[in-house]
């Protein structure tokens, strides 16, 4: 597999697959075969784990000048090499290589450029056999701090330094009696360490190779077998608008601000690309599909989707959805109201007088009650004793001949 755009943004969901600012990535475990693109694709890595790949050689890393930890461990590494321009380097795992006697002082060497490193594993290497490799590498890199995971002590160092030149002559004899070893065992045909079946660069690289034909054909059939994943329906099955919220984001929804609109504020990614978000508007609800993650609300008042209006924040990059109502509520001028009550209260008190009235044979009594909140002498003042009116049988009939009571105002 190779090292392209697709795979490092599938892997880097951590950070929302954003390139330009990512620190971190994990590529262990894909059959790679050689480091590309990382330059160009994220410059600023702090941190890259490369391990159990079948990666053979170091490249293309020289421009990753933030990279703070490379794992390459279990790969198919011969010689430590193009790492001078990672200047933050300060810990290396090469654990499980395939780094000779014969490459140790060149390996080194490389290493005496990142003055930053402080943390060096090479277990596993064949040029760990060497007696004299530990204190060769503390030696030759002042600057370590730990080799394998072991603390270099300040004593242990200055032994070192001071064996270096003997240990440099032994390295070279311990690099011919290697050769000569392996050559009487190519002569031999002994299998030990070369022959079918051994633990080499070739059969490592051939068995990663068929794994990942198995693994490819696997996902093949997989990719057939498994459905389409099926987005959230709309309606639930009483009938509702559905709401949810998939990917989990805050969400604000204002209908008080401006009483003629809704307006939705999903608080998405900063820097998430916008061609990733799929907005639609309904009368009754919102949907909002961001990366295949349904974010659904149903709208408390029907809305206009025709005038409806879709923005992101520079700042923030939060998404917001204005919604003008379909039916506004009415904007009224300020007026004096009559509540129900106070209608009915009125409506009785006029009806008072009739009610209180009474007819006694020709005599008409009319009862009448001062009113609340009308003050004494006004106009408008109701009088508050009894006032009697009577018309006599007789004055009623003045006509008739009757005598006029002179105490009695005429009846108009």
């Amino acid at each position: 597999m190779r090292i392209d755009e697709s795979l490092v943004r599938r892997r880097a969901e951590h950070n929302d697959g954003i390139l330009a600012d990512l620190e971190e990535v994990s590529l262990h475990q894909f059959e790679i075969e050689k480091i590309e693109n990382l330059e160009q694709l994220c410059r600023h890595l702090k941190i890259l784990y490369l391990q159990n790949n079948i990666i053979g050689r170091i490249e293309n890393v020289r421009k990753l000048k933030e990279l703070e930890y490379l794992n390459l461990a279990l790969n198919n590494i011969t010689i430590i090499e193009n790492l001078e321009g990672c200047e933050s380097l300060k810990k290396l795992d090469l654990t499980v290589n395939f780094i000779e006697a014969d490459a140790l002082a060149a390996s080194v060497a490389s290493l005496q450029a990142n003055t930053m490193l402080e943390e060096l594993y090479l277990l596993g290497n064949p040029c760990t056999d060497w007696s004299g490799y530990r204190q060769y590498v503390a030696a030759s890199l002042p600057n370590l701090r730990a080799l394998d995971g072991k603390e270099i002590t300040h004593s242990e160092r200055i032994q070192a330094q001071r064996v270096l030149p003997a240990l440099e002559a032994d390295l070279h004899r311990y690099i011919e009696h290697t050769k000569e070893e392996r050559r009487k065992k190519e002569l031999s045909g002994c299998s030990e360490g070369g022959g079918e079946g051994a633990y080499t660069r070739e059969s490592r690289t051939e068995m990663y190779r068929e794994l990942a034909q198995e693994r490819e054909e696997k996902e093949g059939r997989n990719k057939q077998e498994k459905t389409e994943r099926v987005p959230a329906s709309v309606y639930t099955s009483q009938g509702l608008v559905r709401q949810c919220n998939e990917g989990r984001y805050h969400f604000t929804i204002d209908d008080f601000t401006d009483p003629g609109q809704i307006a939705i504020e999903v608080f998405v990614p900063k820097y998430l690309d916008t061609s990733l978000i799929d907005v639609d508007v309904h009368p009754d609800y919102m949907r909002c599909v961001v990366k295949g993650k349904v974010t659904q609300f149903r709208l408390p008042a029907e809305v206009k989707p025709s005038a409806a209006k879709v923005q992101r924040s520079a700042t923030t990059g939060a998404l917001r959805v204005t919604m003008p109502l379909e039916h506004p509520p009415p904007r009224h001028k300020a007026a004096t109201t009559t509540t129900p009550a106070a209608a009915k209260s009125d409506q009785q008190q006029q009806q008072q007088p009739l009610n209180n009235g009474s007819v006694r044979g020709g005599a008409v009594s009319l009862h009448v009650v001062k009113k609340v909140g009308d003050s004494e002498g006004g106009e408008g003042m109701l009088l508050k004793e009894r006032e009697k009116r009577r018309i006599s049988a007789g004055a009623a009939g003045a006509d008739d001949g009757g005598d006029a009571d002179a105490e009695v105002p005429p009846l108009i």
